[in-house]
């Protein structure tokens, strides 16, 4: 199995928060892509990827939290269009969902809208 497919897999279960059993192509063994993420996380191949692309972040600890926002029928007008505002339909309505990342200090680090409800 090619390295690229191991690590876009990796990337996509980390990314959507699925199982590994969730992994989406044909050519790439759910259990061997497991195992390859176990086997770096041993051995800090992960910590130091961390290190190499963000070596000046050095904030701690970093708590990562989502809500859904229900979108009311007046905004559903928003400039630039539901997808710009990222505005999604789900059983329940017109939605979008807020991430954030703060630091373990009061201010926050980063925050993004979704429109995919999970």
């Amino acid at each position: 199995m090619a390295m690229e497919k191991v690590l876009t897999a990796i990337l996509f279960v980390l990314h959507e928060g699925c199982s590994w059993r969730g992994i989406n192509q044909p050519d790439a063994n759910w259990n061997s892509v497991y195992q390859y993420y176990r086997r770096w996380c041993r051995e800090g191949v992960w910590a130091g990827v961390w290190e190499q692309v963000a070596p000046a972040a050095k904030l701690g600890a970093i708590y990562l939290d989502s809500t859904f926002i229900k979108v009311q029928r007046s905004g559903l007008n928003a400039a630039g269009g539901r997808d710009l505002q990222a505005i999604g339909l789900t059983k329940g309505g017109w939605n979008t969902k807020l991430h954030a990342a703060v630091p373990s200090c009061p201010r926050p680090h980063a925050a993004w809208y979704s429109s995919r409800p999970w």
